[in-house]
């Protein structure tokens, strides 16, 4: 009798829900645009790309357009005998190595 008046209480409930409208926020378009960007970071590493581009964008300008680079190098070694730069004399045959003398 129990499980009868049980199963009657949430079947009516159950109607009661399904007929009752359910209530949506409302939000407008600012507060959708928070939520997306809120909800995803790809976004925001989009917005920090677009603001390295600005700033380098930046200085281009105001530097008018014009770059100046310079750059130099010296490299003093010591002679070496037998380096791996020396040119090879002859090869021998099927192992890929010069010969020496």
């Amino acid at each position: 009798m129990k499980l009868k008046s049980l199963s009657h209480t949430l079947l009516a409930a159950g109607v009661l829900l399904a007929v009752l409208p359910a209530q949506a926020e409302t939000i407008n378009l600012q507060q959708a645009v928070e939520m997306s960007l809120a909800a995803d970071p790809r976004i925001k590493e989009r917005e920090q790309l677009v603001e390295v581009a600005r700033g380098m964008l930046q200085e281009v300008q105001g530097n008018y357009g014009w770059r100046v680079s310079a750059n130099a190098f010296v490299g003093l070694a010591p002679e070496v005998e037998g380096g791996s730069m020396r040119a090879a004399r002859t090869a021998e045959p099927g192992r890929g190595r010069t010969a020496t003398s």
